[in-house]
């Protein structure tokens, strides 16, 4: 669901704070069983931002980001280009949203109730095997669907932010998990009582989110940086 625009708030407050130009990629909606479109745009997008970044925008450095389905499409591009062997040095980090990178589900999918916030857990976890309509859950679990099962090593510094009632909570704990044993450069921000979309909600837990958030993106553009000067 959504479009490019649907991140307009959110951001205008990156580009004001972080000095940043901020790309939003108007991906094609996952229909049916057909969700590998969506990621061969993600890719494609990230791919054409890492190649002319600095002669469209005068930037050096990258975050990839996105919130839901957009971080699982995040974290696709990025394990692809890794495992492609891509160059990615001008990854400075990720921010990822409460995504989701089992598209077989996690435990905390499997076993939500229909009583959670915002998001509707046995929908959600119906809506997976829409997407991936005519596999096992093998199948919905290779590296190029679900980022959990990736290689994850050499990959930049991330921030994952999940809610604790969110049904897709175990999706980020595991993440975290291995991207930590794989990198020693991953940051885990669990919301208390947060439920799915929590930073999007009108209130002053959602402002400290995405002020963290930014924060963070600050801080892993400075340290990139500063690791390059060491280099040089």
């Amino acid at each position: 669901m959504g479009n490019a625009r649907f991140n307009d708030r959110v951001n205008s407050a990156i580009v004001a704070e972080c000095q940043a130009v901020v790309a939003s990629v108007e991906y094609r909606l996952a229909r049916d069983d057909r969700i590998r479109p969506s990621i061969e745009d993600a890719l494609a997008a990230t791919g054409w931002i890492l190649e002319n970044m600095q002669s469209e925008f005068g930037v050096d450095r990258v975050i990839l980001g996105g919130e839901s389905s957009g971080a699982h499409l995040a974290a696709c591009a990025l394990t692809a280009l890794s495992d492609r062997q891509a160059d990615l040095s001008s990854v400075a980090g990720a921010v990822l949203f409460y995504g989701t990178y089992d598209m077989a589900g996690t435990p905390s999918l499997r076993n939500s109730s229909a009583e959670a916030l915002i998001m509707h857990g046995p929908s959600a976890l119906q809506n997976l095997m829409r997407l991936t309509s005519g596999m096992d859950d093998a199948q919905r679990r290779s590296p190029s669907l679900s980022p959990l099962f990736c290689d994850l090593a050499g990959l930049p510094a991330v921030l994952f932010v999940v809610g604790e009632l969110d049904p897709v909570l175990d999706d980020s704990l595991l993440m975290y998990d291995k991207w930590e044993n794989a990198n020693h450069n991953a940051t885990l921000l669990i919301v208390p009582e947060g439920p799915h979309g929590m930073n999007r909600l009108p209130t002053r837990m959602a402002s400290k989110i995405n002020d963290f958030a930014r924060q963070w993106i600050k801080k892993a553009i400075e340290e990139a940086r500063a690791r390059d000067n060491v280099l040089r």
